[in-house]
Parts: C-alpha cells; structure tokens; sequence
C-alpha cells in the first residue's frame, strides 16, 4: 500500500515540476508565473503558461492554454480521465473550463486569495449542481515538501523573503529566475507576488 502511494507522490511530482517550468516561462516573460500541465494515461498531452500580458488576451491563462492543447491534440474537447496540475488554484474562468473539458483530477500548489475558485472564494469545481465535478487531490501540498525539504523549510517566513516582482533585464534572464536552484523557490516567490497586489 505504501508503495503505491509513495508512486503516487513521485508522479504528482514530476508532473508539479513541468507545470513550475511552465510558470518558469510566464516568469521570464514578464507575466503572472503560472503553470500548468494535462496529463491522461502518465502522458503530458497539454501545456501552458500565463500569455495574457503578452499577447493581450484576458483568457490567456495557462490552464486554458494547456487544455485547449490538451483538446486539440486528442481531437475531442472530452478530457475525461485526465488530470490538470497547476502551480496556482484555479480562478473563476479556470475552473469552469475544468468543468466544461471534463478534466476529472485537479492538483494545485498555492491558494489564490484573490480569485481562487476550488478553495479561496467559492468551490466551482465540486458543485454538484452542474452535471460534472473534478475530483481535488485533497492532501496535494503536502508531497510538496517532498520536492526539496531543505528548499521547503524556506516556505515558512513568507514575508521575509525578498524576491524581485519582474526578471531583472539581463542577457541571460534563466540565471536570475528564482525557480533555478530550487523549485520550491517558485511558491515563496508567488506569496511575495500575491502580498504585494501583483496578481
């Protein structure tokens, strides 16, 4: 039993790292750094990042990107079975796409105070009024930590960390990402982010 789980954990994951290195690129480009992925059967079949700045589109979020991805790849806007992990709880208009796609999983890593739409403001994905609800890996934060306990520790004295709201203009702007050295980096950065109204 322990084994399953803790392969559990290990897939959540890896599948958590690709959707941060989605926010990654969000990051580098100037914008709110979210991420997110769509997995069916252990296979990525959608990615996405936040675009919305740069191509000046209100519904560029990246759960939208990766699953209009995710879509056109199966040819078919049933995501039944699949699983969304995204590095931020979903907003109002993430979280009915979920629904309308029919994705069946969501794991996220922080709460969004602002608009969050699983946990925060309002719980969109498991009403049951509509005809569809997605399944919350409940206990999704915790395998966080297993990510890197020394770069968890870290999570703790939010408001200590001092972390720059925009890339610093460099040739080389991967040297100065904060989710470089540990990946974790990514959610005290978010908090920061999220304290000071940028998001």
């Amino acid at each position: 039993m322990m084994d399953d789980q803790d392969n559990a954990a290990q897939k959540h994951i890896l599948y958590m790292r690709q959707a941060l290195a989605e926010a990654e690129k969000a990051f580098l480009l100037g914008e709110v750094p979210v991420g997110a992925v769509v997995v069916l059967n252990d296979v990525i079949i959608g990615r996405g990042h936040n675009l919305r700045e740069t191509i000046q589109d209100g519904s560029a979020h990246a759960e939208i990107i990766a699953l209009r991805q995710a879509a056109a790849l199966q040819k078919d806007w049933r995501l039944s079975g699949s699983s969304i992990y995204t590095t931020v709880e979903p907003c109002p208009m993430c979280a009915g796409a979920l629904l309308m796609f029919r994705v069946e999983n969501l794991i996220y890593g922080v709460k969004d105070p602002k608009a969050g739409a699983v946990d925060s403001l309002i719980d969109i994905v498991r009403d049951t009024r509509f005809n569809h609800q997605v399944k919350l890996w409940r206990d999704g934060r915790v395998w966080l930590k297993a990510l890197d306990s020394k770069s968890s520790r870290r999570l703790v004295p939010v408001s200590g960390v001092q972390i720059p709201l925009s890339p610093p203009k460099t040739q080389q702007n991967q040297d100065v990402s904060p989710f470089k050295e540990e990946p974790l980096g990514f959610f005290v950065f978010l908090a920061n982010w999220q304290s000071r109204g940028k998001c």
